[in-house]
């Protein structure tokens, strides 16, 4: 099996999930909260008040969920020649996000200030969850646009 650049972008992409998790509570609340604060700015200036703990907590969520949304997309990228059934490949990427986000969640066991969430883990699993649904239905609207051509054609 020859490895193909995917295999290495998601390997990187896994680590740099996993070295958020390696940061104190401090760092990472400091980075989610700068750019909340810019967020706030933003919304202000277009006359939008939102709490401030409530846009940092979806700001922190999205970045979760959105991780590993992309985390899919690269486990997906990577099987593609590798694996023909798509059920497989589905299982596969549902598979590896969880395992990846229950990993990401105990690094976070190695710092005194950090907490682990099941959430988090529900939450990421949920961006690999939305990919997987977008793949499906890219896959029905092809097969259905393949269909019809087929039709045409005769």
């Amino acid at each position: 099996m020859k490895l193909t650049k995917w295999f290495y972008i998601l390997i990187i992409w896994t680590l740099l999930i996993w070295t958020q998790s390696l940061l104190s509570g401090d760092i990472s609340s400091g980075q989610s909260s700068f750019i909340t604060t810019i967020a706030t700015q933003i919304l202000s200036f277009i006359n939008i008040s939102i709490d401030y703990d409530l846009l940092h907590t979806l700001i922190r969520k999205t970045a979760h969920f959105t991780e590993y949304a992309v985390l899919a997309v690269f486990w997906l990228l990577c099987l593609k020649n590798i694996v023909d059934n798509d059920y497989q490949k589905i299982l596969y990427v549902l598979l590896g996000v969880l395992v990846t986000a229950a990993i990401d969640e105990a690094i976070q066991l190695l710092h005194v200030d950090r907490t682990t969430s099941f959430y988090d883990v529900l939450i990421d699993f949920c961006g690999g969850l939305l990919i997987i649904l977008v793949f499906l239905s890219h896959k029905v609207v092809y097969n259905r646009h393949v269909k019809n051509l087929k039709e045409i054609k005769e």
